[in-house]
């Protein structure tokens, strides 16, 4: 019965050492303004996105999961009145990773993701819509290793499903709405920032660090 014990202890220890830590994470901050012809009327956005990673990797596969928070803020002028929207959403996402590594300085990679958003607007300190998002899907992508530690990756389009719910505060509005396919690019930038939506992108490009 000992050496049964000591066995079983002596695996997993083995198991736990070869696997090998990553951090890494996406940084995302944008600044619009519009102003309407010759008169005082202004539209102006803020976006910010932090979105850390946490993954470890044993072999060919990574497992992990994002853990981050974006933050809208919107003000619009007329003349002497003044309109403030702030969206704050939240997003966590477990997902698994197998890399292919045909040579020792470049590999590709396909990643399977499921993922929820959830967060709310305010319009002048008072809550205007709940928002909650279920996303599955996955993502090729390539990755360039620099040394031992540091890699590069980038990613390009994706295939998923994805359905999002809004909610007004009297709870007796609510807009669903469901999208399936492969998206290679969501068209948005400025102009998203401007009209109250955050914009997001097919490409991607993050530095992983493996400890």
């Amino acid at each position: 019965m000992k050496k049964l014990i000591f066995l079983t202890l002596f695996c997993v220890n083995v198991s736990w050492v070869s696997a090998q830590f990553i951090v890494s994470g996406q940084f995302n901050f944008g600044v619009a303004s519009e102003k309407e012809g010759d008169s005082d009327d202004r539209t102006s956005a803020t976006l910010v996105t932090v979105q850390p990673r946490m993954a470890f990797a044993r072999g060919k596969w990574v497992f992990g999961g994002d853990v981050g928070a974006t933050l809208l803020a919107r003000k619009e002028e007329f003349g002497i009145f003044e309109r403030r929207t702030n969206t704050t959403l939240f997003t966590v996402g477990p997902f698994a990773r197998r890399v292919w590594r045909p040579v020792d300085a470049m590999g590709v990679w396909l990643e399977g993701q499921v993922s929820a958003t959830f967060g709310a607007s305010e319009e002048n300190d008072d809550k205007t819509a709940d928002y909650f998002n279920l996303y599955a899907g996955i993502r090729p992508g390539v990755i360039f290793f620099i040394g031992r530690h540091l890699s590069f990756e980038a990613s390009y389009g994706r295939l998923g499903f994805a359905r999002g719910t809004v909610t007004y505060p009297t709870g007796e509005e609510k807009q669903s709405s469901s999208q399936f396919g492969l998206l290679l690019n969501d068209n948005a930038g400025t102009a998203s920032l401007l009209d109250g939506s955050a914009p997001s992108s097919g490409f991607l490009f993050g530095v992983n660090y493996q400890f």
